[in-house]
């Protein structure tokens, strides 16, 4: 029996996906510049003319992702968190509780998300800009400076030890960069996620 229209669209959208769904783990793995169509057809078991029907090139596909599944993820989840009117330590609280929470969780896809967000941000690869920037993606800053921020507040508020901002910032991203990675590595059932609350500690004055 031949397929209905919508059963086509949904066809069509599932072999989408499954390109995205591909594209993250290289990008995050490989890093931009070394992900080739090549590598995506053959890791998504599909032809040249399958990946150029949904996409111009590789940098369509690296916007493309980030677009739809990492940003929205990363913009719901951390920054939201962040930007809370509440002492700083307690935002800390909240978010580690939250990415440690995800990391930890039997969806490798928000660990691999988290790993190739903070890629971008930790290394200084010549990653393409954003092709279109919503309302929302305007009014936030890049996380570093968020999380800078933020720290930077809490040493004021008396309750984050007094490192140097900066120092302390790389740590926490770069942390939470190791575990994501960790976790996809090693799988759902090995992998051992530790608690928000010991990432707190680590940060917290004595006696705080």
């Amino acid at each position: 029996m031949p397929k209905t229209k919508e059963q086509c669209l949904l066809i069509k959208e599932k072999r989408r996906k499954d390109i995205l769904k591909i594209s993250l783990y290289q990008f995050a793995f490989k890093g931009y510049k070394a992900v080739k169509v090549d590598d995506i057809t053959k890791a998504a078991k599909t032809s040249h003319g399958l990946f150029y029907h949904y996409f111009k090139d590789t940098e369509d596909l690296f916007h493309s992702l980030m677009e739809e599944n990492v940003l929205p993820y990363i913009h719901n989840i951390v920054f939201p968190t962040i930007n809370e009117d509440k002492p700083a330590v307690e935002i800390l609280h909240t978010l580690f509780d939250k990415v440690m929470n995800d990391i930890g969780s039997n969806d490798t896809d928000k660990a691999c998300m988290l790993f190739l967000l903070l890629n971008l941000h930790l290394q200084k690869e010549d990653i393409p800009k954003p092709r279109k920037i919503s309302q929302d993606d305007s009014k936030h800053r890049k996380l570093y400076g968020d999380l800078k921020e933020l720290i930077e507040r809490g040493q004021k508020e008396g309750s984050i030890i007094d490192y140097d901002s900066s120092e302390i910032t790389v740590t926490i991203l770069s942390m939470i960069n190791g575990l994501a990675f960790n976790r996809v590595n090693l799988g759902y059932e090995k992998f051992i996620c530790p608690k928000g609350q010991m990432l707190t500690e680590m940060l917290k004055k004595k006696g705080e």
